[in-house]
């Protein structure tokens, strides 16, 4: 996984609409997170992201939902991530960016 995902990402001032436009049809969709005037940008987790999480965080919710947040993090202010107050209500938020759709199974 890319430990850099977070420091290489621009900062929230930063964040121009053409990025974000650059951001969707790289990777489709694209989710705002916003509180007290502060900005996250991230996309949705992939196989490889959330296999990580599961294997790197093992038992620990909150380290798989770190491990989550920061391989989906395109840019925004990291204060979000960084400051308990705001991680555990961004982490709370993780589950609905995982795109899961219903399947069937029959016999042939």
């Amino acid at each position: 996984m890319d430990n850099n995902t977070m420091t290489s990402a621009p900062a929230g001032a930063d964040i121009t609409p053409a990025m974000i436009e650059g951001w969707k049809k790289k990777y489709g969709d694209v989710f705002i997170v916003e509180a007290d005037g502060k900005r996250a940008y991230l996309r949705r987790p992939d196989r490889q992201t959330i296999a990580a999480a599961a294997v790197i965080g093992g038992a620990d919710g909150f380290k798989q939902k770190e491990i989550v947040i920061r391989n989906c993090w395109l840019g925004g202010d990291r204060e979000l991530v960084e400051a308990d107050k705001y991680f555990l209500s961004l982490a709370a938020q993780v589950d609905s960016i995982v795109e899961i759709v219903e399947v069937s199974l029959k016999k042939a």
